[in-house]
């Protein structure tokens, strides 16, 4: 039975909420709980950028959960010379960590998703090097070989090579600096206290069995981060190249940690594996051994420690109260040195979790399987790929295809892949990278048109760009112009493959099963999704695809900024442009984003189907969390949500003339008329029956003519008399408008005013009458109304608009712009008719409400 929560306020903990529609920035410090859903879930993340946090609690607003997340500063990372947490380092601290937990706990909490990187190392970044393991000062002539048996500079039994003097006689009795050895007694007793913290954590969660866990973890990436702990761009591609020289591969009884990690100095052929770097490598390989060899045994010392504390971790007893995800941090296309740990891991894992390629989305991940879980739902989808380049490895940083990541990402949520439309209920579409680069348009087109059609019949979509920059703007461009964005379930182009197809899936899953469910729902979590799903488009499209290179280049070039840490060489105030820039950037790279989703029906049921709008969407506050260009967040104010505008598609029913020009100011013949309101009344044109004398068959406007006087639009003269070339005069034309609202049964209103050269006895005096009361005419400002002038096209356009009910200064475009760009030569935007004459003229949308 699930324990009751009991929410009060108590220090360290932060609840992120989007409530009154607004999801603000990071915060720290202490908060008073209000839990208001049923469903608390306590959350570690893995370090405090925006996929980590701001990804994960909007997803769980969406879905109606309360997330309960600790300080910031307990799981916070800092790059170099930036900020350092309470604890004085810059990285998360564990024991804290595992002290909210057990208040979590304490509290009646009882689901939780935690990173076990963040608990034993601090977070990803830090799990990635080993700090403080190292000996320094040391004398030269003292035996300084890991196992004690080191003969001064030769490689030992394990590959290790010694830090003497490699240039042997060469340099004897030169003064050389002291060298420095990685300290393995010093990394095995870390090991032994990272082992005993996760005890700790261990009985804190499993004593209460009540509790369902969710723990996830990484294989450690090739390289190190860059600008942390004085690693740069340098080192990391060292150790990459480094780290993808292929490993004896493994496997049956061979496969064990201790085979693993005594692999890990050597290439397949045995020898050491810088010495197997290509020829390109030549550059790193003499670095490496210019540093001798702490450089390499620092960076093994990091994989031994996380392959010992994972396998401990996946060793302890579990009745199935705890679920594993392990994601594989950076890989490469090839056999590496996490091939044999990716083996084992996953053997390990077998009945307690998945690994599957990726890392930044482990959190969101985990929250949507606790999801699929809690509602024992199973979601069939049936997945399509569009690029043909799924079965291809093409990313220099997965080992699998694209289409195993997939799979492995579906198969970790509960889902099942069906293998045509029929009994799918959800359809996942993927862009590949094009495996023929002259079908680009061809594989888009084909995405655009099923995306279209699933619109159209209510079919719930997830999209996942996987295709990085291979299309550049071509996808993403008709996807805005083409569609409605907020219509998607969910929606993710964010970095590698893993990342966007994590994020993307449990967005949608999630918020399918959340509306398909028999439970409470509520407009906070419908704008929730709202806010979620905008933060996808504008996070990964509008700043990743559309502005962050150009950023990158004026940082760099102009500003002399480092873009992976504005602070590693220096220390004053970044420059107020900095964040100018970025502002201005992204305020045009994201409205065509949010137009669209304004314009976008959002499905809030399936059951009954029912879609609503958003009445608006605001951006602020832009801001670089890490002080790097990488990560970029920003707040998100949505409105209430609205019944669904209804799309009235407005035609034209007057065009120019052959030479490009409107000709405004030419008077109007009545067949023009006739034409006119036979187009925009929508009418079925009819054949003509010979009503008039003057109209022969086959004269262009006949069948106009007979059309709108059989509707009792426009009547003739007496005598069987139409006058079709004649222009019309203002009496005339009020005459008409009158004639046609009694035709359509519109009621006009009598006017007050009085015109000087209008008398009551007048034929047209009581169409002058009504049409001025109803707003449809005006007179003069000398208070005449002219009933012989000729009425020209501008005039025309203009009463029949209000006739019609098509006011362009009020209307709400479905493209706001389409009225900039005029077809006719003669006609410029200040012209008195110019919005009328647009109206009449091109064909355009309108939102009814």
């Amino acid at each position: 039975m699930r324990k009751k929560w009991f929410g009060v306020a108590f220090a360290a903990v932060l609840l992120f909420m989007a409530t009154s529609g607004v999801y603000g920035k990071e915060d720290s410090g202490d908060a008073e709980l209000f839990v208001v859903n049923d469903t608390v879930v306590a959350y570690v993340p893995l370090d405090n950028r925006p996929i980590n946090t701001t990804r994960v609690s909007l997803l769980a607003e969406s879905i109606g959960y309360t997330i309960m997340v600790p300080d910031e500063d307990l799981y916070a990372t800092h790059l170099d010379n930036q900020s350092l947490n309470e604890n004085g380092t810059q990285y998360g601290d564990g024991e804290k960590l595992i002290a909210w937990i057990q208040q979590m706990d304490a509290q009646g909490c009882d689901l939780f998703i935690i990173s076990l990187d963040q608990i034993l190392y601090g977070g990803l970044v830090n799990s990635r090097v080993v700090t403080d393991l190292r000996t320094l000062p040391i004398d030269p002539s003292e035996d300084t070989s890991p196992d004690g048996e080191g003969d001064g500079g030769e490689d030992n039994e394990s590959g290790d090579y010694e830090n003497g003097n490699q240039e042997g006689d060469e340099n004897e009795g030169e003064e050389t600096e002291p060298a420095v050895i990685f300290d393995k007694e010093a990394l095995a007793q870390n090991i032994e206290e990272l082992k005993a913290r996760y005890d700790r954590l261990y009985e804190v969660l499993t004593a209460d069995p009540e509790n369902r866990i969710f723990l996830f973890d990484t294989v450690m990436r090739l390289a190190t981060t860059v600008e942390y702990y004085g690693y740069d761009e340098e080192i990391y591609g060292i150790y990459r190249a480094y780290a993808g020289v292929p490993r004896k591969i493994l496997s049956d009884e061979e496969l064990t940690v201790e085979n693993i990690i005594a692999g890990y100095p050597y290439g397949q052929d045995g020898e050491l594996a810088e010495n197997s770097m290509t020829d390109s490598d030549d550059t790193r390989l003499e670095f490496l051994q210019d540093h001798d060899s702490f450089m390499i045994q620092t960076y093994l010392g990091a994989r031994e420690r996380k392959l010992r504390l994972s396998d401990y971790v996946l060793s302890k007893e579990n009745n199935g109260q705890i679920h594993y995800f392990i994601g594989v941090d950076d890989s490469i296309s090839h056999d590496s040195i996490q091939t044999n740990e990716r083996e084992y891991l996953t053997q390990k894992l077998e009945g307690q979790g998945t690994l599957f390629e990726g890392t930044d989305e482990l959190g969101i991940m985990a929250l949507a399987r606790l999801y699929t879980e809690e509602r024992n739902v199973s979601v069939p989808i049936y997945l399509k790929y569009y690029g043909e380049g799924q079965d291809s490895i093409s990313d220099a940083y997965h080992a699998d295809s694209l289409s195993g990541v997939v799979e492995k990402h579906i198969e970790s949520l509960n889902a099942t892949i069906m293998p045509t439309t029929y009994n799918a209920k959800v359809h996942f579409y993927v862009l590949t990278s094009p495996l023929d680069s002259t079908k680009k348009e061809k594989y888009v087109e084909e995405l655009i048109q099923d995306y279209q059609r699933n619109i159209s019949a209510h079919i719930p979509t997830i999209i996942v760009d996987a295709s990085g920059s291979d299309y550049g703007s071509l996808f993403y461009g008709r996807l805005i112009e083409e569609t409605e964005l907020g219509f998607m379930l969910g929606y993710s182009s964010w970095n590698t493959w893993g990342n966007a197809v994590g994020i993307g899936l449990s967005q949608g899953l999630c918020r399918y099963i959340y509306l398909t469910g028999n439970f409470n729902r509520s407009e906070e979590a419908d704008r929730a999704f709202v806010q979620s799903l905008t933060f996808s488009f504008i996070k990964d499209i509008a700043y990743q695809k559309k502005t962050k290179s150009s950023l990158d280049s004026y940082y760099s070039r102009v500003l002399g900024l480092n873009v992976n840490n504005f602070y590693a060489n220096r220390t004053k105030p970044l420059p107020n442009v900095v964040q100018t820039l970025l502002e201005e950037k992204m305020a045009v790279a994201a409205e065509p984003i949010l137009e669209n989703l304004l314009a976008s029906n959002f499905i809030t049921n399936f059951s009954p189907y029912a879609e609503k709008q958003v009445s608006n969407i605001d951006l602020s506050d832009y801001r670089f969390p890490w002080s790097r260009t990488f990560e970029m967040n920003f707040d998100i104010d949505v409105g209430e949500l609205e019944e669904p505008a209804e799309t009235v598609i407005h035609q034209p029913y007057i065009s120019g003339y052959p030479d490009g020009r409107f000709q405004p100011e030419r008077t109007t013949s009545r067949e023009e008329v006739a034409k006119m309101i036979a187009i925009a009344s929508e009418s079925e044109l009819l054949e003509y029956q010979g009503a008039y004398d003057d109209v022969d068959e086959s004269r262009w406007s006949a069948s106009y003519i007979e059309t709108v006087t059989d509707l009792g639009y426009f009547q003739g003269y007496g005598g069987g008399i139409f006058n079709p070339e004649s222009s019309m005069t203002r009496a005339e034309f009020a005459a008409f408008m009158v004639q046609y609202a009694e035709a359509e049964g519109i009621e006009l209103e009598s006017s007050d005013a009085t015109f000087s050269d209008v008398a009551e006895s007048d034929w047209f005096a009581s169409a002058v009458d009504k049409v001025a009361g109803s707003g449809l005419v005006q007179g003069y400002p000398d208070q005449t109304f002219r009933p012989q002038q000729y009425v020209t096209r501008g005039e025309a356009v203009t009463m029949l608009n209000r006739l019609l009910g098509r006011d362009p200064e009020t209307e709400e475009l479905q493209d706001p712009g389409i009225f900039d760009l005029c077809p006719f030569s003669d006609l410029e935007t200040d012209h008195w008719a110019y919005l009328d004459i647009m109206e009449a003229s091109v064909e355009h949308s309108i939102l009814v409400r």
